[in-house]
């Protein structure tokens, strides 16, 4: 049950920058950093070690209650399915990612899509699968992940019992230890300062979502592709036709 809740988690967590982060360690306006920035009373409550630690500049303090900001804003935007607060707090790199599976949903025949990560292919498929046709050609990676927040793909069960438990920052990149309903996760969440502001970036948990979900897919006894089929019918409610495997054109834009 465990494991299982930790691939859910991750499968639909692909999401994450806040609104506010605190000067980057580089600037000198250290007073003004910390003097403004208060962790909200959603975030978990930061360990000793981050609150009191004379060794520790108070910019770096700074940045790790600025990252625990950066989590909070991310949780509330998925409980609350805003998908485009939700886009403005992820890392360049998740939309990135969004973008290759657009792509590969646009063009890549069943060879191509057949290679890809077992993770990949379950969002590609459900791209072709659960979006109309007409409206995914007008999309792109960022739209997808909007998409994903305001259709439950990114769900809200993958963030409610998630915590972050601890943080370390270092030159612009940070990663947090997390309790998953109750119990450390076996990864740590990345965050990356772009632009000022720290933002959630979910490719960090991608490697572990794929050899988790392959662990699940070998559980289940069933070929990877009869078991993405059986996730697919699961979610979507509807059978799945074999045109999933064949490029749905183009995107506009």
């Amino acid at each position: 049950m465990q494991r299982q809740s930790l691939i859910a988690m991750i499968l639909v967590a692909m999401t994450g920058a806040c609104d506010k982060a605190a000067t980057p360690p580089q600037a000198s306006s250290d007073n003004s950093s910390s003097s403004n920035t208060t962790a909200p009373t959603s975030v978990a409550k930061a360990s000793p070690a981050e609150t009191a630690t004379p060794t520790q500049p108070d910019e770096d303090k700074a940045q790790r209650i600025a990252v625990r900001e950066c989590f909070s804003a991310y949780r509330k935007a998925v409980l609350d399915a805003e998908g485009k607060t939700s886009a403005d707090l992820v890392t360049a790199s998740t939309l990135d990612i969004y973008q290759k599976y657009m792509d590969h949903a646009m063009a890549s025949d069943r060879k191509t899509i057949e290679a890809l990560p077992l993770t990949d292919r379950l969002i590609v498929l459900s791209i072709r699968h659960r979006i109309p046709h007409e409206e995914a050609r007008s999309m792109n990676g960022r739209t997808l992940f909007e998409y994903a927040v305001e259709h439950g793909w990114i769900g809200k069960s993958s963030v409610i019992g998630t915590k972050v438990r601890t943080v370390e920052v270092a030159d612009g990149h940070a990663s947090a230890a997390m309790m998953v309903n109750g119990r450390e996760a076996p990864f740590r969440f990345r965050f990356e300062l772009q632009d000022e502001k720290w933002r959630f970036d979910l490719t960090s948990v991608m490697t572990f979502a794929d050899t988790a979900f392959k662990a699940a897919a070998q559980q289940s006894g069933q070929e990877e592709n009869e078991f993405l089929n059986t996730m697919l019918e699961a979610v979507s409610r509807k059978p799945v036709a074999d045109s999933v495997w064949e490029p749905i054109g183009e995107t506009e834009g």
